[in-house]
């Protein structure tokens, strides 16, 4: 039986070739069923494959990609320990299931892997935003269009995509259940507004005794977000707009990228770092978090908030590799009495969002 080594030397024999060979191999733990579950789906190709054409205009389903395959079977193999540990805090079996998706949709992509969202209901959400759209925006904001929408929490200007994450209720959990959302009356941080859509969504949820607290840092997103909150002005009372960067260290200068937000080195708008633990909010009931990558940073920056307000999260963990293998147990050890689930909402690589909900925080 091969080691996942020699797979992994195997592998790297044929990168520039037609084909990888088949993943067998004797690895333990729940990486071994993720390796296993691989090489099944490497032997196998799914039949017109769906393509989100919104996100990927003019893309068709290729054949997996066998330098990403290495990669993605590199980084399995030297986080092993890390990525067993995270399955195991799951609460449900779903999330386990999902989990072991992921990782194989990273390696082989759709024509081998066919993630949960890939289903007719949730391409319809696409043409139902569309019949949502009620003009043109006059902001211009690459690389998607932007229009303007009637949504359920009032008129915005967004990208489609926008719509299509509310109508899929991307931030809200239900499965079994569990329910983890926002409440009437909570206190909400939303960390990654952007262009406010999320955040009004939120002011509805919670009502007129909740609140919103929004973190957008970028002024391309800030100007689109205020235009958002004047013409909902009844939903705006209830946010108040932060204009930082979540992390783990106030005070920080920061360049960002143009577009989405990305963290740049040393190019780009400069922005300053609020830690949540720093703004010292009397309570937090839900925390919200979709920044790019720096999800673990802010979550250290929130040691002390979590620890003594138990909010409700839904965490964004599909950044990197090393977000869907650490976050979880990043959040265990912040407080091991957190229950944690996992979802994911399109129908590609974007949009997993982790939940968590603490057994004596708000319901």
């Amino acid at each position: 039986m091969q080691t996942v080594s020699s797979v992994l030397r195997g592998v790297r024999r044929v990168v520039n070739q037609v084909s990888i060979p088949a993943l067998e191999f004797g690895a333990k733990g729940f990486t071994g069923t993720i390796l296993r579950k691989i090489s099944a789906a490497r032997g196998s190709k799914i039949d017109n494959p769906p393509i989100d054409q919104w996100r990927y205009p003019g893309s068709s389903p290729e054949s997996y990609n066998p330098t990403e395959a290495v990669r993605v079977l590199s980084f399995l193999r030297a986080n092993a320990e890390k990525i067993d540990r995270s399955a195991a805090l799951f609460e449900d079996q779903e999330s386990r299931d999902l989990y072991a998706d992921l990782w194989a949709y990273r390696a082989l992509g759709p024509a081998h892997v066919r993630l949960p969202k890939a289903n007719p209901e949730y391409m319809i959400k696409f043409a139902e935003a569309e019949r949502s759209r009620v003009g043109d925006s006059p902001f211009q904001f690459p690389p998607f269009p932007l229009h303007r929408f009637a949504g359920p929490a009032g008129t915005v200007d967004c990208w489609l995509g926008n719509v299509v994450a509310a109508l899929e209720e991307q931030y809200w959990f239900s499965r079994n259940g569990v329910s983890i959302a926002p409440r009437k009356g909570d206190t909400v941080i939303d960390g990654g507004a952007c262009f406010g859509d999320t955040s009004l969504l939120f002011a509805e949820a919670v009502g007129p005794s909740g609140h919103v607290h929004s973190f957008e840092p970028l002024a391309s997103q800030i100007e689109i977000f205020s235009h958002n909150l004047g013409a909902n002005q009844d939903l705006a009372a209830r946010i108040t707009h932060h204009p930082f960067a979540l992390d783990n260290k106030s005070g920080k200068q920061l360049f960002f990228s143009q577009g989405a937000g990305a963290r740049s080195d040393d190019a780009g708008e400069r922005v300053e770092t609020r830690t949540i633990d720093d703004l010292r909010f009397e309570h937090v009931d839900y925390i919200k978090l979709d920044i790019e990558g720096a999800e673990t940073a802010c979550l250290e920056g929130a040691r002390e908030t979590i620890r003594r307000c138990r909010p409700k999260l839904a965490i964004s963990a599909y950044h990197s590799m090393d977000d869907l293998a650490s976050l979880p147990s990043l959040i265990h050890d912040i407080d091991p009495a957190y229950r944690l689930y996992l979802d994911h909402h399109t129908i590609h690589s974007e949009e997993t969002v982790l939940y968590a909900i603490h057994p004596e925080g708000s319901a």
